[in-house]
């Protein structure tokens, strides 16, 4: 007869094994694009962000689940992943959360003026500061990043809007006068 202690050993052996198997819940913030492409294979798609200057790496992950990944430099700051259909669970959001930090604080009214008006739908922030997680109001998709990351969004963000602020204030040239 198998014993309780048995059966649980059993069950956690494959709960260990079934996690190693999902190649998009080891995604990680601070990985490199190189331990990305070993982790996924060759990105589907690499596009150019201006907000900050970054490049966003897609990659198809396990079960219908698409891992983008920021990266400014080599680093990846920015994770959003996103099920095409039906959304993420709240489970595999929590296992999400804990491979990107062993403790997370869900913000019901953030602190941080930097995160004060983003429009998501659960945030949290990990234990240490250094990294903020969201999801969407209405889509399941969860979108970690790090703190430098989010200033360097912000700085951009401003220096974007005083920009256009600078354009709009330039006089006119009135043509036919």
């Amino acid at each position: 007869m198998v014993s309780r202690f048995g059966l649980m050993v059993a069950l956690l052996a494959g709960v260990a094994l079934w996690l190693a198997g999902t190649p998009w819940a080891h995604a990680r913030l601070g990985e490199t694009l190189a331990q990305l492409k070993t982790r996924f294979g060759e990105p589907q798609t690499v596009k150019a962000v201006q907000t900050p200057v970054a490049k966003e790496y897609v990659f198809q992950g396990k079960d219908g689940v698409q891992v983008s990944a920021f990266c400014r430099g080599t680093v990846c700051e920015k994770i959003t992943y996103n099920r095409v259909f039906g959304g993420l669970k709240d489970e595999e959001i929590q296992q999400l959360l804990k491979i990107n930090g062993p403790i997370w604080i869900e913000e019901k009214t953030p602190q941080w003026e930097i995160v004060k008006n983003r429009n998501a739908g659960r945030m949290w922030r990990r234990e240490d500061s250094q990294a903020w997680a969201e999801t969407g109001k209405i889509s399941r998709y969860l979108c970690i990043m790090t703190f430098d990351w989010l200033n360097a969004e912000a700085k951009a963000t401003a220096e974007a809007e005083a920009q256009q602020a600078r354009e709009a204030a330039k006089p006119q040239k009135l043509n036919g006068f």
